[in-house]
C-alpha cells in the first residue's frame, strides 16, 4: 500500500508491471529512490546516484529529486565526484582526502530551496565552487603508473584512492557528519533483482535486474536477417523448433518404410509404418481405454512424487545435517533397480492403483527433489544480502528471493520426471495389473501382433511428449520475466 502512495510522487504511475529493462536508465533510478525511500531510515546514502546517466536525464534527475526531498523526512548523504550536483543538492558539503579518508574541508551551501542550476551562477556559489576545487586539487594523489605484478600477490600495495565530495542533505530528526571514503562504496543503482517485475512493494524490490536495452547486432544488417526478424514469432518459431523435428521424423518414417518392406523382410517381425498406423486406427478404442488408465496413474503418481520432493527438498535445503542425512540416502535410492523393486511392490500392495502409483513416485522424486535443492543453493547470495538490508526475515527471503529464483531448475526436474513418469506407470503395469497401455502391450506382445505392440509405444511416446509440452507451458506461464530475459540475451 505504502508503495502504491508513492509511485506518483516518483515519477511511476502506469509502470507498476514493467521490467526494467524497457524502462529508460532514468526510469530505473526512480525505482531505486522509491525502494530505497520505502525502507524510511534516518539516513539515506547515494553514492554518485546519477554517474551512469547522461548529461539532459542527469540534471532532470537532479532537479525531481531536490523537490521531492523537501517532502521526505529524512537526512541523506551524497557521495559524488561532481561538485555542481553537490552545490545544488546539498545544504553542507564535506571535501574527503584519499585513504584513509578524512574530512579536508566543511562548507555549507548558502542557497534557499526550492534550487535551480541557474542558481550556481550566483557570485556566493562560484567563489565557493573554486575553494571546493582548490581544496580537492591539494588533496588529489596524483596518478601513477601501473607497477609490475609483485611474485607475492600479498604483498602488492593497493591503489590510491582518489579524493571526493560527499555533502549531507538535512531534512529530518537527525543530523551529523560522516566522513566516507568514495572507493568503497557499492552504487545504489545497481540494487534490483532476478525475480520480477518492476514492484516496489513494501520496501522490497521484486524486479529484475536494469539492463540497457541491447543494441542491434551486425547480422541485422544483412537482409537476410531483416526479414527473418519481420516474420511473426509464431512463424518463427515453427521454423526453428517444429520444421527439424518433422523433417527428422519424415526421414526416419520413410528409412523404416523402405526398410520393412524390403523383398526378405519379415511382417511379423517390424511391419511397416503403414501397418502400425492401420492397427492403431483399428483398436484406437481399446488403446484410448488403456492409456487413460496409464495417464491417471501417472497423474497421481506425478502430483505425490512433486508435493514429496519439494517438501524434502526444501528440508534439505534448510537444515545442513538434513542434507547430510538424506542426500545418500536419495542417491543409494536410485542404484535399486526398478525391474527387482516392482515385483514386491506388487507383491507388497497388490496389483492395483497403490503399487502403479509408487513405482511412479519412486522414478519421478528423486530428480525434482535434487533440482529444488540444488536451485536453492544456486540463488544469488548478493540478492539475499539486499533483501537483509531492508529487514527483510528468512520466511520473506524464501517466498520473494530463494523460491523465485530456483523455479527455473525446478521445472527442470519436473521436465525429467514427467518425461519419465509413463515409463514407470506402464513398468508397473508390466508386473501386474488389471488393465493400462503396459498390460494391452504385454498382450498384444503374447499374440504376435508386432504391429499392436508398436501402436502401443506410439501411444505411449505421444502421451510422454503431450505432457513435456504442458510442463513447458506451465513454466513459461510461472515464469514469464525469465523468459523475458532469455530472449532480450537472444538465447
Amino acid at each position: 500500500a505504502r508503495a502504491q502512495a508513492i509511485f506518483a510522487a516518483f515519477g511511476l504511475a502506469g509502470f507498476e508491471r514493467a521490467y526494467p529493462f524497457t524502462l529508460s536508465g532514468g526510469m530505473r533510478q526512480r525505482v531505486a529512490f522509491a525502494r530505497t525511500a520505502l525502507v524510511a531510515r534516518e539516513v539515506m546514502l547515494l553514492d554518485e546516484p546519477f554517474g551512469a546517466l547522461d548529461a539532459l536525464t542527469r540534471a532532470t534527475l537532479q532537479r525531481w529529486l531536490g523537490d521531492l526531498w523537501g517532502r521526505l523526512a529524512t537526512s541523506c548523504l551524497l557521495v559524488t565526484h561532481d561538485i555542481d550536483e553537490a552545490l545544488l543538492l546539498a545544504d553542507r558539503v564535506y571535501v574527503l582526502t584519499a585513504r584513509p579518508g578524512q574530512v579536508r574541508l566543511e562548507r555549507p551551501v548558502p542557497l534557499e530551496r526550492p534550487r535551480r542550476a541557474e542558481m550556481l551562477a550566483c557570485p556566493a556559489l562560484v567563489a565557493l565552487k573554486a575553494e571546493l576545487l582548490a581544496a580537492l586539487a591539494d588533496v588529489s594523489t596524483p596518478a601513477q603508473p601501473m607497477p609490475a605484478r609483485p611474485t607475492n600477490a600479498r604483498a602488492a600495495s593497493p591503489r590510491p584512492a582518489q579524493a571526493g565530495v560527499a555533502s549531507a542533505a538535512s531534512r529530518g530528526p537527525l543530523e551529523r557528519s560522516v566522513a566516507v571514503e568514495t572507493a568503497g562504496l557499492g552504487s545504489v543503482s545497481t540494487a534490483g533483482s532476478l525475480l520480477r517485475p518492476a514492484l516496489v512493494r513494501e520496501g522490497l524490490d521484486r524486479a529484475p535486474p536494469g539492463h540497457a536495452l541491447p543494441l542491434p547486432d551486425e547480422a541485422a544488417a544483412e537482409p537476410g536477417a531483416s526479414l527473418w526478424r519481420q516474420t511473426p514469432r509464431g512463424a518463427r518459431w515453427l521454423g526453428r523448433v517444429v520444421a527439424p523435428v518433422v523433417v527428422a521424423l519424415v526421414v526416419l518414417l520413410a528409412l523404416w518404410q523402405w526398410y520393412a518392406s524390403a523383398p526378405g523382410a519379415n511382417a511379423l517381425v517390424l511391419p511397416t509404418p503403414i501397418t502400425v498406423w492401420t492397427t492403431l486406427i483399428r483398436q484406437r478404442a481399446a488403446l484410448w481405454d488403456n492409456a487413460l488408465v496409464t495417464l491417471w496413474e501417472t497423474a497421481l503418481g506425478f502430483s505425490v512424487a512433486l508435493a514429496a520432493g519439494a517438501a524434502f527438498g526444501v528440508l534439505i535445503d534448510a537444515s545442513a545435517w538434513l542434507r547430510r542425512a538424506l542426500y545418500p540416502l536419495l542417491v543409494m535410492s536410485q542404484t535399486i533397480p526398478l525391474i527387482a523393486l516392482a515385483p514386491l511392490l506388487v507383491l507388497w500392495f497388490g496389483p492395483d492403483l497403490r503399487s502403479k502409483v509408487i513405482v511412479v513416485v519412486l522414478v519421478c522424486f528423486f530428480p525434482i527433489t535434487v533440482a529444488l535443492a540444488d536451485g536453492l543453493r544456486a540463488v544469488d547470495p548478493e540478492l539475499i544480502k539486499l533483501f537483509r538490508a531492508f529487514g527483510a526475515g528468512s520466511v520473506r527471503i524464501f517466498w520473494s528471493v530463494r523460491l523465485p529464483g530456483a523455479l527455473p531448475s525446478l521445472f527442470s526436474g519436473i521436465r525429467i520426471a514427467i518425461a519419465y513418469s509413463i515409463i514407470g506407470a506402464i513398468f508397473a503395469e508390466y508386473v501386474g495389473a488389471n488393465a493400462g497401455l503396459g498390460l494391452y502391450m504385454q498382450l498384444e506382445l503374447h499374440s504376435f501382433a508386432t504391429a499392436a505392440v508398436i501402436a502401443a509405444v506410439v501411444v505411449a511416446a505421444a502421451l510422454s511428449v503431450a505432457l513435456f509440452a504442458l510442463v513447458a507451458v506451465v513454466e513459461r506461464l510461472a515464469l514469464p520475466w525469465y523468459y523475458a530475459e532469455r530472449r532480450r540475451e537472444g538465447l
